[in-house]
């Protein structure tokens, strides 16, 4: 009988084997079939795709050197360019370039115009005397914009065939980018776009493509194969990934590019090694089969222990946990108790009244607005957050994060406190208005002289109107005049008095990127004209114009004007003090040794030493009485501070230097291209 068993267990085993073998093999040829079909399907997707881009830019590059021809005006060249640009939005500048390389015209505006773009390639190409019509150019980074473009060119020519310039095309290879990954699913299908120079043009790999677009292929398998057929198919290592991967390639119709369409071998293979471990698991399942009741019964009993465990260890937590809340509902802080895993396991009663009983899937965002591992790696950690309460009301709540760890060092339990400062902002905020009111009110004086000016002019200009009107010689171009220097003398009291009530507006402290160049022009705008009539020069260090920072626009507006008018009444007093020779200058420049924010330097001798440790104090001021509060530095003092930055100063050979320093920011994405690359 043992026998027989064993002889009967032995035929049954090697018949499963030799399925599970068949079975193998046929998923694996099916994999393969599939990834090249996969990939080929794809290729003649995105090169009918290319082929109606290209077709498209090559006739937009007609319509470009067309304009050339037909409007000689650059105002109306510029204007029809721009409007070439809303048809279609694959394309992001038009441009033309002249015979001597210089930017002729462009759809950003008249401000680039000149700008010399002879050593370009797209450029230099038709310099060539068997150069073709049109030309693709790599992808190259902007020397203005800072980003990838590649132009599409067409030469143009006169009637006699002689070289005029070039009509430009520039567009986004980030474009053709995303429209590939809208189609691929996931990251791994890669697909590129190559030139027959070698080069790429565009990729799917939008992370990679700075390092991507440097290096030339023109070496490796895909022009290998090229070089053999102009479309095919191949297993090999992929040129931009280094993996082994399931290659199509498709030459585009009518252009010099070419589109590869990869599969790593490794994710058409995913899952084959799973299929193998369940043909694996029933052959062994069969050769478990004999212990498999005796496995049961021990499995019974011993599921039964852990039942029992369980339902001793729940009853334990349930009075734990009643224990715990019983605590944390008397405190007056918000208080959390999340697990391990981050699910919420107990909040207290304050709690779910700022965000509500059902909050236990988005406590996360409600308060770090981070992954929970990030979380984890950080703890403790101390973090300030905004955010709504159940009312809709923006909240600003202070966040301490501790963890509970078990004897080996893993985390139990994440336990969260925090403490409600919405009025306590609220409070600072008002002084932030009171003192921005309190700067108002001591420069009234100079922005009614502001007013003034525009004002006299607008007077003056009516009354030689009525003059001329008189003597009966008011001619229609003196008239037209008059009222151009009239409307200019308008929009400036405008922009004034617009900018003061901006100015005196209350700043709900949102922390954004900003530009201090753009808060620097705001406070030129209300007190530029006291500065130039106190006869005091000012130096601008153009670096500020590319700088950005983490802050409130309004609120670093309102420090720069208290130390502009801080400047200002210290040079006057050294005036005072020494004489009219005195240098009169204040400079506004970036911090030194690539530390971001703005340094304010004045030459009215610098802070007295014996000061020094006070200036930041509030109420304390050195100027005569009627002429200061000893708010300006203080309240700037506590803005800095409160947008996570330092307010601090120096004494330099002529004066004082006050710098800011606040957090770096990225600068905005969305900008428009000033030069046609």
């Amino acid at each position: 009988m043992t026998t027989l068993y064993v002889i009967g267990a032995a035929c049954v085993l090697l018949l499963a084997g030799l399925i599970t073998a068949t079975a193998i093999r046929e998923e694996y040829v099916h994999r393969i079939d599939t990834a090249q079909q996969a990939t080929s399907t794809l290729a003649r997707a995105f090169d009918e795709h290319i082929y109606r881009t290209f077709r498209a830019l090559d006739q937009q590059s007609r319509y470009v050197a067309d304009y050339f021809v037909r409007y000689p005006d650059i105002a109306e060249l510029t204007a029809r360019l721009q409007e070439l640009l809303h048809v279609d939005d694959v394309a992001v500048q038009y441009a033309i370039i002249d015979a001597r390389g210089r930017l002729y015209a462009t759809s950003t505006g008249t401000s680039s115009i000149g700008i010399d773009l002879s050593d370009r390639e797209h450029y230099r190409y038709y310099l060539q005397p068997d150069a073709d019509s049109t030309y693709i150019s790599k992808a190259l980074l902007g020397r203005a914009s800072h980003k990838w473009s590649i132009q599409y060119t067409r030469r143009i020519v006169d009637d006699s065939g002689a070289f005029r310039g070039v009509a430009v095309v520039s567009f986004d290879p980030l474009y053709l980018s995303r429209f590939y990954k809208s189609l691929t699913s996931g990251d791994d299908i890669v697909v590129s776009l190559f030139g027959e120079d070698g080069q790429l043009r565009a990729t799917s790999q939008v992370d990679r493509f700075a390092a991507m677009v440097e290096r030339n292929y023109r070496h490796g398998p895909l022009f290998t194969h090229y070089a053999a057929a102009a479309e095919g198919d191949y297993e090999n290592i992929d040129a931009t990934t280094g993996e082994a991967a399931f290659v199509s390639y498709r030459r585009i119709k009518d252009f010099p590019l070419i589109v590869e369409v990869s599969l790593p071998r490794a994710t058409a293979f995913d899952g084959l090694r799973s299929s193998i471990m369940t043909y694996s698991g029933l052959f062994l399942a069969l050769l478990l089969m004999i212990v498999l009741a005796g496995w049961l019964l021990r499995r019974y009993a011993h599921e039964r222990l852990l039942a029992e465990r369980r339902d001793r260890e729940a009853w334990a937590a349930a009075r734990e946990q009643q224990f715990m809340r019983s605590i944390i509902d008397t405190a007056g802080a918000i208080v959390f108790v999340a697990d391990g895993e981050g699910r919420l396991v107990m909040a207290n009663a304050l709690f779910e009244q700022t965000f509500g009983p059902e909050v236990d899937g988005t406590w996360l965002n409600a308060v770090t607005r981070r992954p929970f591992d990030a979380v984890c790696q950080q703890l403790p950690m101390h973090s300030e957050t905004q955010v709504a309460d159940t009312r809709g009301r923006l909240r600003s709540i202070a966040w301490t994060l501790t963890g509970v760890h078990d004897s080996a060092g893993t985390l139990r339990h994440l336990v969260g406190i925090g403490l409600d400062l919405t009025e306590q902002h609220e409070a600072e905020l008002a002084i932030y208005q009171s003192g921005k009111l309190v700067t108002l009110g001591e420069m009234a004086t100079g922005l009614a002289h502001e007013l003034n000016q525009p004002l006299n002019a607008m007077r003056l200009t009516l009354d030689n109107v009525a003059a001329r009107h008189a003597a009966g010689a008011l001619d229609e171009e003196y008239l037209l005049r008059k009222l151009d220097k009239l409307e200019r003398n308008v929009t400036r009291a405008s922009r004034i008095i617009d900018h003061m009530r901006i100015y005196g507006r209350r700043s709900d402290k949102h922390i954004a990127p900003i530009e201090p160049a753009e808060a620097l022009r705001g406070a030129l705008t209300i007190i530029g004209s006291q500065l130039s009539e106190a006869g005091i020069e000012l130096r601008i260090d153009t670096a500020l114009e590319t700088m950005h920072l983490l802050g409130d626009l309004l609120l670093l507006e309102q420090v720069l004007i208290n130390l502009l008018l801080n400047a200002r009444d210290a040079i006057n007093a050294r005036r005072r003090r020494e004489g009219a020779d005195v240098a009169a200058l204040i400079t506004v420049a970036p911090l030194r040794d690539g530390a971001a924010g703005v340094c304010v330097c004045d030459s009215g001798g610098g802070v007295p030493a014996d000061i020094g440790d006070r200036i930041f104090e509030p109420f304390f001021t050195t100027k005569p009485v009627g002429q200061g509060t000893g708010l300006g530095l203080a309240l700037s003092y506590g803005i800095i501070r409160d947008l996570d930055g330092v307010l601090a100063y120096y004494n330099s050979g002529q004066g004082a230097c006050f710098t800011i320093q606040l957090p770096p920011a990225v600068a905005p994405v969305v900008r428009e291209l000033s030069d046609p690359q």
